[in-house]
């Protein structure tokens, strides 16, 4: 038993094997406070994820955890669990994430930890809790450090855009960053691009301004490979391209993205993939390639409240609509579980939006109006 896996791993460090082959001997042990143990089990962690098996990673660091690892290390190793749970959509990640934010007291590892948590907390819809844990760290964050500060404001825009109560005040706050110019030299300038690439400069800005921005905010490729397929940033740039018709360089990032996400074994950036190809397919004429991606996003994560498979419901709803399938499009709400009345966020508001225009194209105009009235309540009490 225990003792075997403990000599077959003694053996194998001996013999610098791959740490991999050294994790699996040290899982069954007993927990015993080794750093060694520690030390092999994170390098296994970081080879599982670099060959996009982020399920190993978690099982690693989440015994790495139990050794215990040394007082200085666990921030680390919690931020490390937390990234690989949130990757999977697994709730346990935005709580290692928390922990990792109550554990940790520097003010700049403070504010990088707020950025993890706000990903899987805007996934999930949970836009005002992103917000809170955005402002407090900016508010805590020393004068300078503008990279950081760049950083945290396009996340604090990004969450509060998609909640009708707190948009006014994103849009206040995105006429700042246009106004600096920024150039997208680096990493926090294209990250600041990528939610000024979404709002147009109403009513004077044109679809290629849009364009250009977001294609500065991606820096070729730079930002996919910095921030990552699960970044809302990201998503922000690539979803302007598609919505200010740039649709030749968006085929191109949505591959990239598609292909990354497949490397990774990240579920999150491959629902967002198929997710906004569906979109873009739409919007270029492809409705039954439209319809396979759009669905393909939601059989991904199916009846998750959570971003990718609102986005990819929103979708199909449009697509099945121009293709005159509004039965297939009731049918779609209902087996998502997303057809529920609560959830004030700007997806959902338009998912009940699109479920009364499905009423209406069944006949059923009490029902289509009451949800479309519904809707635009809110978004007109945001």
């Amino acid at each position: 038993g225990a003792r075997w896996h403990g000599r077959a791993a003694r053996l194998l460090d001996d013999a610098e094997a791959p740490t991999d082959e050294i994790a699996v001997h040290l899982l069954p042990l007993a927990p015993a406070g080794d750093p060694a143990v520690v030390g092999i089990l994170r390098s296994a962690a970081t080879a599982a994820l670099g060959a996009g098996a982020p399920e190993s990673a978690v099982q690693y660091l989440t015994r790495a955890l139990a050794e215990p690892p040394p007082a200085h290390a666990r921030v680390a190793i919690l931020r490390e669990l937390g990234a690989a749970e949130a990757s999977l959509h697994k709730p346990a990640g935005a709580e290692h994430l928390q922990e990792a934010l109550r554990s940790s007291s520097r003010p700049r590892e403070r504010a990088e930890i707020a950025r993890e948590l706000a990903v899987p907390l805007m996934h999930s819809g949970q836009m005002r809790e992103a917000v809170d844990f955005l402002e407090r760290a900016t508010r805590e964050l020393g004068p300078g450090d503008r990279e950081l500060r760049l950083q945290l404001e396009a996340d604090i825009i990004g969450a509060r855009r998609l909640h009708p109560a707190l948009r006014e005040a994103a849009l206040e706050r995105v006429k700042a960053l246009r106004a600096a110019r920024l150039e997208g030299r680096t990493f926090g300038e294209r990250v600041a691009l990528s939610a000024v690439a979404l709002e147009p400069d109403l009513p004077v800005g044109t679809a290629a301004e849009s364009i250009e921005c977001a294609m500065r905010a991606l820096g070729d490729g730079r930002l996919l490979a910095e921030a990552g397929v699960e970044s809302p940033a990201f998503w922000y740039a690539t979803s302007a391209l598609i919505l200010a018709d740039g649709f030749e360089p968006a085929e191109a990032v949505l591959e990239s993205a598609l292909a990354d996400a497949r490397f990774r074994g990240s579920t999150v950036g491959l629902a967002f993939g198929f997710g906004f190809r569906a979109l873009l397919r739409y919007r270029t004429g492809r409705l039954a390639e439209s319809e396979a991606d759009a669905r393909q996003a939601l059989g991904i994560s199916p009846r998750a409240r959570w971003a990718a498979s609102v986005y990819g419901l929103l979708f199909l709803i449009e697509i099945l609509l121009e293709r005159g399938r509004p039965e297939d499009a009731a049918r779609a709400v209902a087996a998502s579980g997303l057809d529920s009345n609560d959830g004030a966020t700007l997806p959902l508001l338009l998912i009940r939006h699109g479920r009364g225009r499905v009423s209406l194209a069944l006949g059923d105009t009490d029902a289509g109006l009451r949800d479309m009235r519904a809707a635009a309540d809110e978004l007109e009490a945001g």
